[in-house]
């Protein structure tokens, strides 16, 4: 890592101080009358602040795709906001029963509308990078309101649905939509990188691979909870981990976009776009990682794809209805790696090889590249000019 500059360690010491207090406030707020509350939850809490600071500051120093750090930011703040929610009821610190009703199911609705709106904005950000950022928001905010509708309509309509029998399992119904919908554009984005590999800010893709994790646990939860069967403690530790993620990866963002090596290397590869020129980029960790398995165990996508098909098959019948949800966590964990390690197996090659492609076009004779000035001699010859052109 760079040495760190007096004003990054400064940034640093800020982002500490902020997320210290809001620990302590966090812990001394748990004094008063509150809903019963897993430690661990009370620990995701802290993380999703350390997220909203981390993304903020990002979005602050960042030039390239900064407004997605400014939706991660939104998305763990409305998040964080939800602890407040603990508190109110008729038993509680304040309010009643029927504004925990409402603070409680409308809190879910915002969250999952959030988290869709944060998800699709990074593929629209991709395809439409050189538009107005105001026509991003729209075009994202229509790709997703829409859905919204479809499921929490009567939500919005009117507040008397929220006394409706059943209506917090159509809440959760409509989380898990709303969360299918967000991973049809996450396959979209991993299809748009395949096809263009246009550049993007560097940990992005990491994001999107959180983003990916943080939906499929989500969705489980909200199948189980529609179901009405009690989460396990292992629900949160999963998420835990998952949002140590986030922490590690716009962390590593925050150094890195601070540094001058990060500065200059952005600008340099997003001068691509706009200049129409092609620079050969430099090989990201994950890159280096999957060429090293395929030289050494020979990882092809077609291996990949059976020893998927292999697993899930094996899980299927080894595992007795009903599930658990540790079992069927697992599933989807195992799921996804392997179609992860195939998608990217496949780019590594596909980026391989336009890479030697680009390296042989660089490396023609300096004759064929100097076609104009060629001619402009014909032309001084054909004029009675003997004069040499340097």
């Amino acid at each position: 890592m760079a040495k760190l500059t007096p004003k990054v360690k400064f940034q640093l010491w800020v982002i500490a101080n902020l997320w210290l207090a809001y620990v302590i406030f966090t812990l001394f707020s748990l004094r008063f009358k509150h809903w019963e509350l897993p430690t661990i939850s009370v620990v995701n809490y802290c993380l999703y602040f350390l997220i909203t600071l981390l993304a903020g500051t990002v979005f602050l120093k960042g030039h390239y795709n900064k407004h997605i750090f400014l939706n991660i930011a939104i998305f763990a703040f409305v998040y964080v906001l939800g602890f407040i929610v603990i508190f109110i009821g008729k038993n509680y610190t304040f309010g009643n029963d029927y504004l925990q009703y409402y603070a409680w199911s409308y809190r879910k609705i915002i969250i999952s509308i959030v988290t869709g709106l944060t998800i699709i904005f990074i593929p629209v950000d991709y395809l439409i990078f050189n538009k107005k950022t105001y026509v991003k928001y729209l075009i994202a905010l229509g790709l997703c309101l829409p859905i919204a509708l479809i499921y929490y309509k009567n939500f919005l309509l009117s507040h008397r649905y929220l006394f409706i029998d059943d209506h917090i399992r159509q809440i959760f119904l409509g989380f898990i939509g709303m969360n299918f919908w967000s991973l049809f554009f996450i396959i979209l984005y991993a299809y748009l990188i395949l096809k263009y590999d246009k550049p993007v800010l560097g940990h992005v893709n990491l994001l999107v691979f959180s983003f990916l994790l943080f939906i499929s646990i989500d969705s489980l939860d909200n199948f189980f909870n529609y179901i009405r069967q009690p989460l396990p403690i292992f629900s949160g530790v999963l998420l835990f981990v998952n949002l140590l993620l986030f922490v590690s990866i716009l962390l590593h963002n925050f150094f890195y976009v601070s540094s001058d090596f990060g500065q200059f290397y952005e600008q340099f590869r997003f001068s691509e776009r706009k200049l129409g020129i092609t620079i050969l980029k430099r090989k990201t960790k994950i890159e280096k990682w999957m060429e090293y398995l395929s030289h050494n165990f020979e990882i092809s996508p077609y291996r990949l794809f059976f020893w998927l098909l292999m697993a899930i098959t094996i899980c299927v019948f080894l595992i007795i209805y009903p599930q658990s949800y540790e079992r069927i966590s697992f599933i989807i964990l195992a799921g996804l790696t392997a179609v992860i390690l195939i998608y990217l197996s496949i780019l590594t090659k596909k980026r391989a090889s336009n890479d030697r492609i680009e390296q042989q076009s660089s490396q023609q004779p300096l004759g064929k590249e100097l076609k104009p000035k060629e001619e402009y001699q014909i032309q001084l010859s054909r004029d009675g000019e003997d004069k040499k052109l340097e």
